[in-house]
Protein backbone atom coordinates (compact mmCIF):
# COMPACT_ATOMS: atom_id res chain seq x y z
CA UNK A 1 0.00 0.00 0.00
CA UNK A 2 1.17 3.05 -1.35
CA UNK A 3 -1.20 5.84 -1.07
CA UNK A 4 -3.62 6.32 1.75
CA UNK A 5 -7.12 8.69 2.36
CA UNK A 6 -8.85 8.57 5.25
CA UNK A 7 -12.59 10.21 4.72
CA UNK A 8 -14.63 8.81 7.51
CA UNK A 9 -16.32 10.97 10.32
CA UNK A 10 -14.63 11.45 13.75
CA UNK A 11 -16.14 8.75 16.40
CA UNK A 12 -18.51 10.57 18.60
CA UNK A 13 -17.29 8.21 21.41
CA UNK A 14 -13.61 8.51 21.29
CA UNK A 15 -13.52 11.43 19.53
CA UNK A 16 -10.78 10.70 17.39
CA UNK A 17 -10.43 9.16 13.86
CA UNK A 18 -12.11 5.52 13.65
CA UNK A 19 -8.03 4.46 12.35
CA UNK A 20 -6.45 6.57 14.66
CA UNK A 21 -8.07 5.49 17.36
CA UNK A 22 -7.84 1.96 16.95
CA UNK A 23 -4.49 1.08 18.30
CA UNK A 24 -3.95 -2.02 16.08
CA UNK A 25 -5.12 -0.36 12.61
CA UNK A 26 -2.86 2.65 13.71
CA UNK A 27 0.00 0.85 14.44
CA UNK A 28 -0.11 -0.84 10.80
CA UNK A 29 -0.16 2.29 9.16
CA UNK A 30 2.62 3.65 11.52
CA UNK A 31 5.00 0.30 10.19
CA UNK A 32 4.01 1.20 6.45
CA UNK A 33 5.29 4.53 7.21
CA UNK A 34 7.95 4.26 8.79
CA UNK A 35 9.40 1.60 6.52
CA UNK A 36 9.08 3.94 4.04
CA UNK A 37 6.08 2.00 2.20
CA UNK A 38 3.96 5.17 2.46
CA UNK A 39 4.23 7.66 -0.29
CA UNK A 40 1.26 9.95 0.09
CA UNK A 41 -1.57 10.09 2.84
CA UNK A 42 -4.75 12.34 2.87
CA UNK A 43 -7.33 13.26 5.34
CA UNK A 44 -10.73 15.10 4.52
CA UNK A 45 -11.62 17.46 6.94
CA UNK A 46 -13.77 20.79 6.80
CA UNK A 47 -13.68 24.52 6.89
CA UNK A 48 -15.79 24.93 10.15
CA UNK A 49 -12.61 24.13 11.74
CA UNK A 50 -12.30 28.19 11.35
CA UNK A 51 -15.06 28.74 13.03
CA UNK A 52 -17.37 31.72 12.45
CA UNK A 53 -15.24 35.05 10.73
CA UNK A 54 -19.14 37.29 10.42
CA UNK A 55 -18.38 36.95 6.26
CA UNK A 56 -15.08 37.42 6.53
CA UNK A 57 -12.34 35.64 4.22
CA UNK A 58 -10.19 33.01 5.95
CA UNK A 59 -7.29 30.61 4.61
CA UNK A 60 -5.01 28.00 5.70
CA UNK A 61 -3.11 30.60 8.25
CA UNK A 62 -6.10 32.14 9.99
CA UNK A 63 -6.46 30.54 13.38
CA UNK A 64 -8.47 27.75 14.11
CA UNK A 65 -11.19 28.60 16.44
CA UNK A 66 -14.12 26.37 15.95
CA UNK A 67 -17.64 27.09 17.48
CA UNK A 68 -19.36 24.00 16.98
CA UNK A 69 -18.79 20.69 18.47
CA UNK A 70 -17.53 18.45 14.65
CA UNK A 71 -15.22 21.73 13.73
CA UNK A 72 -13.74 20.82 17.79
CA UNK A 73 -13.34 17.22 16.85
CA UNK A 74 -11.69 17.96 13.34
CA UNK A 75 -9.14 20.38 14.81
CA UNK A 76 -8.00 17.24 17.14
CA UNK A 77 -8.01 14.39 14.29
CA UNK A 78 -5.84 17.01 11.96
CA UNK A 79 -3.38 17.37 14.60
CA UNK A 80 -3.40 13.80 15.53
CA UNK A 81 -2.95 12.80 11.67
CA UNK A 82 -0.35 15.83 11.57
CA UNK A 83 1.42 15.85 14.49
CA UNK A 84 1.05 11.95 16.14
CA UNK A 85 1.20 9.70 13.12
CA UNK A 86 4.47 10.16 11.55
CA UNK A 87 2.11 9.50 8.17
CA UNK A 88 2.80 11.85 4.87
CA UNK A 89 -0.34 13.46 5.61
CA UNK A 90 -2.14 15.90 3.57
CA UNK A 91 -5.52 17.43 5.19
CA UNK A 92 -8.12 18.75 3.13
CA UNK A 93 -10.60 21.27 4.50
CA UNK A 94 -13.93 20.92 2.77
CA UNK A 95 -16.70 23.28 2.91
CA UNK A 96 -20.21 22.18 1.60
CA UNK A 97 -20.35 19.12 -0.85
CA UNK A 98 -22.37 19.07 -4.01
CA UNK A 99 -22.98 16.82 -6.99
CA UNK A 100 -24.99 13.90 -8.47
CA UNK A 101 -28.06 13.49 -5.90
CA UNK A 102 -26.77 15.53 -3.64
CA UNK A 103 -26.97 19.18 -1.92
CA UNK A 104 -29.09 22.15 -3.51
CA UNK A 105 -30.40 20.55 -6.36
CA UNK A 106 -31.45 17.57 -4.78
CA UNK A 107 -33.63 19.02 -1.79
CA UNK A 108 -35.26 20.97 -4.92
CA UNK A 109 -35.90 17.76 -6.34
CA UNK A 110 -37.27 15.89 -3.80
CA UNK A 111 -39.41 19.36 -1.90
CA UNK A 112 -37.41 19.89 0.76
CA UNK A 113 -35.52 22.84 -0.35
CA UNK A 114 -35.98 26.34 1.99
CA UNK A 115 -35.08 29.58 1.43
CA UNK A 116 -33.57 30.81 4.57
CA UNK A 117 -33.01 34.36 4.59
CA UNK A 118 -30.10 35.63 7.34
CA UNK A 119 -28.09 39.44 6.32
CA UNK A 120 -24.37 38.63 5.80
CA UNK A 121 -24.33 34.69 5.94
CA UNK A 122 -22.38 33.28 2.92
CA UNK A 123 -20.23 30.24 2.23
CA UNK A 124 -18.09 28.31 -0.21
CA UNK A 125 -18.79 24.98 -1.59
CA UNK A 126 -17.51 22.33 -4.17
CA UNK A 127 -18.16 20.24 -6.80
CA UNK A 128 -17.41 16.18 -5.69
CA UNK A 129 -15.72 16.14 -8.68
CA UNK A 130 -13.25 19.24 -8.06
CA UNK A 131 -12.43 17.34 -4.63
CA UNK A 132 -10.87 14.17 -6.89
CA UNK A 133 -8.74 16.41 -8.47
CA UNK A 134 -7.21 18.48 -6.05
CA UNK A 135 -6.49 15.09 -4.48
CA UNK A 136 -5.45 13.44 -7.87
CA UNK A 137 -2.91 16.73 -7.82
CA UNK A 138 -1.74 16.33 -4.13
CA UNK A 139 -1.11 12.83 -4.96
CA UNK A 140 1.44 13.86 -8.14
CA UNK A 141 3.36 16.64 -5.97
CA UNK A 142 3.40 15.01 -2.45
CA UNK A 143 3.69 17.83 0.62
CA UNK A 144 3.57 15.99 4.02
CA UNK A 145 1.77 18.51 6.42
CA UNK A 146 0.54 20.97 4.35
CA UNK A 147 -3.39 22.00 4.51
CA UNK A 148 -5.34 22.84 1.44
CA UNK A 149 -8.66 24.71 1.27
CA UNK A 150 -10.57 22.87 -1.17
CA UNK A 151 -13.21 25.21 -2.16
CA UNK A 152 -14.82 27.30 -5.27
CA UNK A 153 -13.96 30.38 -5.89
CA UNK A 154 -16.98 32.55 -5.17
CA UNK A 155 -18.58 32.20 -1.97
CA UNK A 156 -22.24 32.94 -2.04
CA UNK A 157 -25.61 33.14 0.19
CA UNK A 158 -27.48 30.16 -0.30
CA UNK A 159 -30.73 31.98 -1.57
CA UNK A 160 -28.68 33.31 -4.63
CA UNK A 161 -27.59 29.51 -5.17
CA UNK A 162 -31.32 28.23 -4.53
CA UNK A 163 -33.06 30.81 -6.69
CA UNK A 164 -30.22 29.50 -9.39
CA UNK A 165 -31.15 25.85 -8.98
CA UNK A 166 -34.53 26.26 -9.31
CA UNK A 167 -33.94 28.31 -12.45
CA UNK A 168 -31.92 24.92 -13.77
CA UNK A 169 -34.79 22.56 -13.04
CA UNK A 170 -37.74 24.64 -13.65
CA UNK A 171 -38.90 24.99 -10.37
CA UNK A 172 -40.42 27.64 -8.35
CA UNK A 173 -38.54 28.97 -5.72
CA UNK A 174 -39.83 28.41 -2.06
CA UNK A 175 -40.63 31.79 -0.42
CA UNK A 176 -38.29 33.54 2.18
CA UNK A 177 -38.14 32.76 5.17
CA UNK A 178 -36.50 34.84 7.66
CA UNK A 179 -33.38 33.40 10.18
CA UNK A 180 -35.19 31.66 13.18
CA UNK A 181 -32.93 29.30 14.66
CA UNK A 182 -36.27 27.84 16.73
CA UNK A 183 -37.44 26.68 13.31
CA UNK A 184 -34.25 24.96 12.36
CA UNK A 185 -33.22 21.34 12.30
CA UNK A 186 -30.03 20.98 14.62
CA UNK A 187 -27.68 20.26 11.80
CA UNK A 188 -29.47 23.46 9.64
CA UNK A 189 -28.98 25.57 12.95
CA UNK A 190 -25.29 24.38 13.06
CA UNK A 191 -24.74 25.81 9.22
CA UNK A 192 -26.35 29.34 9.78
CA UNK A 193 -24.44 29.94 12.47
CA UNK A 194 -21.05 30.27 11.37
CA UNK A 195 -20.55 32.34 7.87
CA UNK A 196 -17.47 33.07 6.20
CA UNK A 197 -15.48 33.41 2.52
CA UNK A 198 -12.72 30.34 2.35
CA UNK A 199 -9.28 30.69 0.19
CA UNK A 200 -8.25 28.78 -1.97
CA UNK A 201 -4.97 30.03 -3.47
CA UNK A 202 -2.49 27.81 -1.87
CA UNK A 203 -4.44 24.92 -4.14
CA UNK A 204 -3.91 27.11 -7.13
CA UNK A 205 -0.39 27.96 -6.38
CA UNK A 206 1.05 24.97 -4.56
CA UNK A 207 -0.87 21.95 -6.90
CA UNK A 208 -1.46 23.69 -9.70
CA UNK A 209 -4.73 22.88 -9.51
CA UNK A 210 -7.23 24.70 -11.63
CA UNK A 211 -10.81 23.98 -10.49
CA UNK A 212 -12.75 22.41 -12.73
CA UNK A 213 -16.25 23.93 -11.28
CA UNK A 214 -14.51 27.72 -10.42
CA UNK A 215 -18.49 28.67 -9.37
CA UNK A 216 -21.52 27.41 -8.89
CA UNK A 217 -22.57 28.56 -12.03
CA UNK A 218 -20.89 25.84 -13.57
CA UNK A 219 -21.22 23.29 -11.06
CA UNK A 220 -24.77 23.19 -10.64
CA UNK A 221 -25.00 22.76 -14.82
CA UNK A 222 -22.58 20.05 -15.02
CA UNK A 223 -24.20 18.43 -11.96
CA UNK A 224 -27.85 18.62 -14.17
CA UNK A 225 -26.50 17.58 -17.36
CA UNK A 226 -24.18 14.35 -15.52
CA UNK A 227 -27.65 13.55 -13.73
CA UNK A 228 -30.02 13.87 -17.27
CA UNK A 229 -26.91 11.56 -18.62
CA UNK A 230 -27.15 8.91 -16.15
CA UNK A 231 -31.14 8.57 -17.15
CA UNK A 232 -32.42 10.60 -14.78
CA UNK A 233 -35.22 13.28 -15.89
CA UNK A 234 -35.73 16.77 -14.86
CA UNK A 235 -38.68 16.41 -12.94
CA UNK A 236 -37.86 12.95 -11.10
CA UNK A 237 -37.92 14.18 -7.20
CA UNK A 238 -35.82 11.22 -5.76
CA UNK A 239 -33.02 10.92 -8.51
CA UNK A 240 -31.38 7.78 -8.70
CA UNK A 241 -29.08 6.22 -10.38
CA UNK A 242 -29.89 3.63 -12.97
CA UNK A 243 -28.09 0.72 -11.47
CA UNK A 244 -28.54 1.44 -7.41
CA UNK A 245 -25.93 -0.69 -5.27
CA UNK A 246 -27.60 -3.41 -3.03
CA UNK A 247 -26.76 -2.90 0.61
CA UNK A 248 -25.00 -5.76 1.80
CA UNK A 249 -26.51 -7.50 4.31
CA UNK A 250 -24.97 -7.19 8.10
CA UNK A 251 -24.59 -10.87 9.35
CA UNK A 252 -22.94 -11.45 12.93
CA UNK A 253 -20.86 -14.78 12.56
CA UNK A 254 -20.60 -16.97 15.41
CA UNK A 255 -17.38 -16.73 17.54
CA UNK A 256 -15.72 -19.91 17.50
CA UNK A 257 -14.45 -21.41 21.10
CA UNK A 258 -11.73 -22.08 21.48
CA UNK A 259 -10.92 -24.62 24.56
CA UNK A 260 -7.52 -25.23 23.86
CA UNK A 261 -6.84 -21.76 24.24
CA UNK A 262 -8.12 -21.46 27.51
CA UNK A 263 -6.90 -24.67 28.87
CA UNK A 264 -2.89 -23.25 28.18
CA UNK A 265 -3.93 -19.55 28.83
CA UNK A 266 -2.84 -20.16 32.64
CA UNK A 267 0.58 -22.47 31.51
CA UNK A 268 1.34 -19.56 29.56
CA UNK A 269 0.74 -16.79 32.22
CA UNK A 270 3.27 -18.84 34.09
CA UNK A 271 5.84 -19.38 31.53
CA UNK A 272 5.62 -15.78 30.24
CA UNK A 273 7.69 -14.31 33.16
CA UNK A 274 10.21 -16.84 32.83
CA UNK A 275 10.70 -16.36 29.26
CA UNK A 276 11.62 -12.69 30.32
CA UNK A 277 13.92 -13.43 32.56
CA UNK A 278 15.28 -15.88 30.15
CA UNK A 279 15.77 -13.00 27.56
CA UNK A 280 17.47 -10.64 29.77
CA UNK A 281 20.09 -13.12 30.99
CA UNK A 282 20.81 -14.15 27.31
CA UNK A 283 21.15 -10.53 26.31
CA UNK A 284 24.13 -10.54 29.35
CA UNK A 285 24.97 -13.86 28.15
CA UNK A 286 25.59 -12.79 24.60
CA UNK A 287 27.74 -10.03 25.31
CA UNK A 288 30.31 -12.15 27.73
CA UNK A 289 30.68 -14.46 24.87
CA UNK A 290 31.19 -11.77 22.38
CA UNK A 291 33.61 -10.54 24.97
CA UNK A 292 35.30 -14.10 25.28
CA UNK A 293 35.36 -14.90 21.35
CA UNK A 294 36.81 -11.53 20.57
CA UNK A 295 39.82 -12.28 19.79
CA UNK A 296 38.41 -14.91 16.70
CA UNK A 297 36.74 -11.73 14.75
CA UNK A 298 37.07 -8.60 13.06
CA UNK A 299 35.31 -5.78 11.43
CA UNK A 300 35.48 -4.12 8.55
CA UNK A 301 33.81 -0.68 8.99
CA UNK A 302 32.44 -0.27 4.97
CA UNK A 303 31.75 3.40 3.33
CA UNK A 304 31.00 3.98 -0.20
CA UNK A 305 33.99 5.89 -0.36
CA UNK A 306 34.63 10.23 -1.09
CA UNK A 307 37.35 11.88 -2.96
CA UNK A 308 37.82 13.80 -0.48
CA UNK A 309 39.88 14.03 3.00
CA UNK A 310 37.12 15.10 5.50
CA UNK A 311 34.64 11.24 5.60
CA UNK A 312 37.39 8.83 5.75
CA UNK A 313 38.95 10.85 7.90
CA UNK A 314 36.06 10.36 10.32
CA UNK A 315 35.57 6.58 8.95
CA UNK A 316 38.73 6.13 10.58
CA UNK A 317 37.73 7.80 13.71
CA UNK A 318 34.25 6.13 14.29
CA UNK A 319 35.62 2.62 13.52
CA UNK A 320 38.72 3.07 16.68
CA UNK A 321 35.80 4.06 18.95
CA UNK A 322 33.79 0.60 17.45
CA UNK A 323 36.89 -0.97 18.55
CA UNK A 324 37.39 0.07 21.92
CA UNK A 325 33.66 0.03 22.55
CA UNK A 326 33.44 -4.09 21.19
CA UNK A 327 37.76 -5.08 22.01
CA UNK A 328 37.37 -6.40 18.49
CA UNK A 329 39.68 -5.32 15.84
CA UNK A 330 38.18 -3.01 13.15
CA UNK A 331 39.41 -1.48 9.82
CA UNK A 332 37.70 1.76 8.15
CA UNK A 333 37.61 0.74 4.20
CA UNK A 334 36.26 2.40 1.66
CA UNK A 335 34.36 0.73 -1.83
CA UNK A 336 35.76 3.13 -4.21
CA UNK A 337 37.32 6.68 -4.65
CA UNK A 338 39.34 7.10 -1.30
CA UNK A 339 42.26 5.27 -2.74
CA UNK A 340 43.16 8.74 -4.47
CA UNK A 341 43.11 10.74 -1.63
CA UNK A 342 46.53 11.83 -1.33
CA UNK A 343 47.74 10.43 2.35
CA UNK A 344 49.23 13.80 3.08
CA UNK A 345 45.85 14.54 3.77
CA UNK A 346 44.89 11.55 6.12
CA UNK A 347 47.97 11.91 8.25
CA UNK A 348 50.34 10.12 5.79
CA UNK A 349 48.27 6.60 5.75
CA UNK A 350 46.79 5.68 2.48
CA UNK A 351 43.03 4.71 2.63
CA UNK A 352 42.22 1.12 2.39
CA UNK A 353 39.51 -0.80 -0.34
CA UNK A 354 37.71 -3.33 0.19
CA UNK A 355 38.72 -4.99 -2.24
CA UNK A 356 42.37 -5.07 -1.63
CA UNK A 357 42.40 -5.10 2.42
CA UNK A 358 44.79 -7.32 3.86
CA UNK A 359 42.83 -9.57 6.54
CA UNK A 360 43.69 -12.41 8.89
CA UNK A 361 42.10 -15.11 7.17
CA UNK A 362 42.09 -17.11 10.92
CA UNK A 363 39.46 -14.96 11.58
CA UNK A 364 35.76 -14.56 11.10
CA UNK A 365 35.13 -11.14 9.22
CA UNK A 366 31.90 -8.93 9.96
CA UNK A 367 31.13 -6.34 7.49
CA UNK A 368 29.45 -3.22 8.98
CA UNK A 369 28.10 -0.97 6.84
CA UNK A 370 28.63 2.88 6.83
CA UNK A 371 25.54 3.03 5.30
CA UNK A 372 21.77 4.54 6.17
CA UNK A 373 20.05 1.74 4.10
CA UNK A 374 20.76 -1.14 2.06
CA UNK A 375 23.01 0.06 -0.73
CA UNK A 376 23.67 -1.08 -3.76
CA UNK A 377 27.61 -0.75 -2.46
CA UNK A 378 27.27 -3.52 0.27
CA UNK A 379 27.46 -6.33 -2.48
CA UNK A 380 30.74 -5.54 -3.18
CA UNK A 381 31.60 -6.18 0.42
CA UNK A 382 30.12 -9.71 0.36
CA UNK A 383 33.20 -11.38 -1.44
CA UNK A 384 35.17 -10.23 1.46
CA UNK A 385 33.04 -10.99 4.40
CA UNK A 386 31.39 -13.93 6.48
CA UNK A 387 28.94 -11.92 7.94
CA UNK A 388 26.88 -8.44 6.51
CA UNK A 389 24.91 -6.52 9.69
CA UNK A 390 22.39 -4.36 8.74
CA UNK A 391 22.52 -1.02 7.36
CA UNK A 392 22.33 1.85 10.44
CA UNK A 393 18.85 3.38 9.56
CA UNK A 394 15.82 1.06 11.35
CA UNK A 395 12.65 1.50 11.97
CA UNK A 396 12.42 -0.56 14.84
CA UNK A 397 14.51 1.22 17.29
CA UNK A 398 14.58 4.98 15.11
CA UNK A 399 18.33 5.74 16.50
CA UNK A 400 18.79 7.14 13.39
CA UNK A 401 15.77 9.74 14.01
CA UNK A 402 16.55 10.15 17.40
CA UNK A 403 19.84 11.95 16.36
CA UNK A 404 18.36 13.99 13.81
CA UNK A 405 15.71 15.30 16.03
CA UNK A 406 18.92 16.47 18.31
CA UNK A 407 20.44 17.89 15.86
CA UNK A 408 17.59 19.89 14.63
CA UNK A 409 16.85 20.98 18.11
CA UNK A 410 20.38 22.06 18.49
CA UNK A 411 20.29 24.33 15.35
CA UNK A 412 16.44 25.71 16.65
CA UNK A 413 18.11 26.77 19.72
CA UNK A 414 21.77 28.39 18.43
CA UNK A 415 19.35 30.38 15.58
CA UNK A 416 16.38 30.54 18.49
CA UNK A 417 14.26 29.40 16.39
CA UNK A 418 10.23 30.13 18.08
CA UNK A 419 8.00 26.46 16.99
CA UNK A 420 6.26 25.47 15.10
CA UNK A 421 8.79 25.90 11.88
CA UNK A 422 9.18 23.30 8.89
CA UNK A 423 11.28 21.18 8.27
CA UNK A 424 13.16 19.41 5.46
CA UNK A 425 15.15 16.66 5.21
CA UNK A 426 17.54 15.80 2.31
CA UNK A 427 19.36 12.98 1.36
CA UNK A 428 22.10 12.35 -1.83
CA UNK A 429 19.15 11.06 -3.61
CA UNK A 430 19.36 7.27 -5.25
CA UNK A 431 18.74 5.06 -7.63
CA UNK A 432 17.16 2.60 -5.43
CA UNK A 433 13.89 2.44 -4.17
CA UNK A 434 15.01 0.66 -1.43
CA UNK A 435 17.16 3.66 -0.26
CA UNK A 436 14.42 6.09 -0.83
CA UNK A 437 12.03 4.33 1.34
CA UNK A 438 15.03 4.79 4.12
CA UNK A 439 14.72 8.69 3.72
CA UNK A 440 10.60 8.52 3.72
CA UNK A 441 10.81 6.24 6.93
CA UNK A 442 13.12 8.61 8.17
CA UNK A 443 10.84 11.57 7.51
CA UNK A 444 8.15 9.53 9.27
CA UNK A 445 10.24 9.06 12.57
CA UNK A 446 10.97 12.92 12.63
CA UNK A 447 7.38 13.93 12.37
CA UNK A 448 6.09 12.00 15.51
CA UNK A 449 8.79 12.54 16.95
CA UNK A 450 8.81 16.23 16.73
CA UNK A 451 5.29 16.71 16.87
CA UNK A 452 3.54 20.14 16.99
CA UNK A 453 7.44 21.31 17.04
CA UNK A 454 7.47 21.36 13.40
CA UNK A 455 4.87 22.66 11.14
CA UNK A 456 5.65 20.04 8.12
CA UNK A 457 8.08 17.72 7.67
CA UNK A 458 8.93 17.67 3.76
CA UNK A 459 11.84 15.59 2.53
CA UNK A 460 13.44 15.49 -0.67
CA UNK A 461 16.83 14.65 -2.47
CA UNK A 462 19.93 16.51 -3.33
CA UNK A 463 19.49 15.12 -7.05
CA UNK A 464 18.45 12.22 -9.20
CA UNK A 465 18.97 10.57 -12.13
CA UNK A 466 16.50 12.11 -15.45
CA UNK A 467 13.61 9.97 -16.48
CA UNK A 468 10.15 9.05 -15.08
CA UNK A 469 11.17 5.75 -13.53
CA UNK A 470 13.44 7.75 -10.92
CA UNK A 471 10.59 10.18 -10.01
CA UNK A 472 10.50 8.49 -7.04
CA UNK A 473 13.21 10.51 -5.79
CA UNK A 474 11.14 13.94 -6.35
CA UNK A 475 10.46 16.54 -4.30
CA UNK A 476 14.20 18.51 -5.33
CA UNK A 477 15.30 20.31 -2.80
CA UNK A 478 15.94 22.78 -4.94
CA UNK A 479 12.10 23.06 -5.44
CA UNK A 480 11.20 22.51 -1.88
CA UNK A 481 11.62 25.85 -0.82
CA UNK A 482 8.03 27.22 -3.10
CA UNK A 483 6.14 24.27 -1.32
CA UNK A 484 6.99 25.95 2.34
CA UNK A 485 5.66 28.78 3.91
CA UNK A 486 7.87 31.99 4.30
CA UNK A 487 9.75 32.11 7.14
CA UNK A 488 12.04 29.47 9.15
CA UNK A 489 12.89 26.27 7.95
CA UNK A 490 15.48 23.67 8.85
CA UNK A 491 17.07 21.61 6.66
CA UNK A 492 17.99 18.21 8.54
CA UNK A 493 20.98 16.69 6.67
CA UNK A 494 20.41 12.90 5.79
CA UNK A 495 24.17 12.79 5.43
CA UNK A 496 26.58 10.50 7.19
CA UNK A 497 29.71 13.16 6.74
CA UNK A 498 30.23 16.04 5.50
CA UNK A 499 32.13 15.77 1.52
CA UNK A 500 31.19 17.17 -1.96
CA UNK A 501 27.83 17.21 -1.26
CA UNK A 502 26.94 18.07 2.36
CA UNK A 503 29.96 20.24 3.45
CA UNK A 504 30.14 23.98 3.98
CA UNK A 505 31.09 24.73 0.16
CA UNK A 506 29.20 21.53 -1.52
CA UNK A 507 26.23 21.02 -3.29
CA UNK A 508 23.52 21.06 -0.96
CA UNK A 509 24.88 24.83 0.47
CA UNK A 510 24.70 26.16 -3.12
CA UNK A 511 21.08 25.16 -4.07
CA UNK A 512 20.25 26.78 -0.29
CA UNK A 513 22.11 30.22 -1.27
CA UNK A 514 19.41 30.29 -4.37
CA UNK A 515 16.47 29.54 -1.78
CA UNK A 516 13.75 32.52 -1.89
CA UNK A 517 14.63 35.76 0.26
CA UNK A 518 10.87 35.20 1.95
CA UNK A 519 12.45 31.80 3.52
CA UNK A 520 15.04 31.57 6.11
CA UNK A 521 17.10 28.03 5.30
CA UNK A 522 18.97 26.83 9.06
CA UNK A 523 21.29 23.64 8.10
CA UNK A 524 21.91 21.20 10.72
CA UNK A 525 25.11 19.16 10.90
CA UNK A 526 25.47 15.50 9.51
CA UNK A 527 24.49 12.45 11.10
CA UNK A 528 28.37 11.61 12.18
CA UNK A 529 29.06 14.83 14.04
CA UNK A 530 27.40 12.64 17.01
CA UNK A 531 29.86 9.92 17.29
CA UNK A 532 28.72 8.55 20.45
CA UNK A 533 25.45 7.77 19.21
CA UNK A 534 26.23 7.04 15.53
CA UNK A 535 29.13 4.42 17.06
CA UNK A 536 26.46 3.10 19.45
CA UNK A 537 24.01 2.26 17.05
CA UNK A 538 26.94 0.45 14.62
CA UNK A 539 27.86 -1.47 18.26
CA UNK A 540 24.35 -2.42 18.46
CA UNK A 541 24.02 -3.86 14.64
CA UNK A 542 26.89 -6.23 15.49
CA UNK A 543 25.50 -7.38 18.34
CA UNK A 544 22.90 -8.40 16.85
CA UNK A 545 24.45 -10.12 13.86
CA UNK A 546 26.39 -12.08 16.75
CA UNK A 547 23.20 -12.55 19.04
Amino acid sequence: MTHVLFTAPVDKTTKKDPFFGDALLLSVLVELAEKGELQWAGYLSTTSVYGDADGSWVDENSPLEPGLQRGKLRVNAECDWLFKSGLPMQVFRLPGIYGPSRGTMAKVRNGTARCIVKENQVFSRIHVDDIVGAIMASMSKPNPGRVYNVVDDLPMNNKQVLHFACKLLDKTPPEDEAYDPLKLSPMARSFYSESKRVRNDRLKRELGYKLEYPTYVEGLKAQLAEELGQGWTIIDEDAQPLCPSTPRNKVKMPVEEKPLMQLFTPVIRVLYPLLQLFSSWHGRLSRFLLLLFAKKKQILLVDNGSLRAEPHLQLRKHAKMLESLLNIPTYACSVAHSGKIDPAFLDGKRAQLVEFIDLDLSKETIAVPYFLGPSRSIAAVKNRADKVADPLFSYVDGAIADILVKLIGQTASEKQLVPPFSVVLVDHGSPSRAMNKVRRGLAAQLRRRLGQTAVCVVDCSMERRPGPEYSFNDPLLEDVFGMVDEGDVVLAMGFLAPGRHAGPQGDVADIVSKAPENVRVHTTGVIGEEDEALVSILADRVRALID
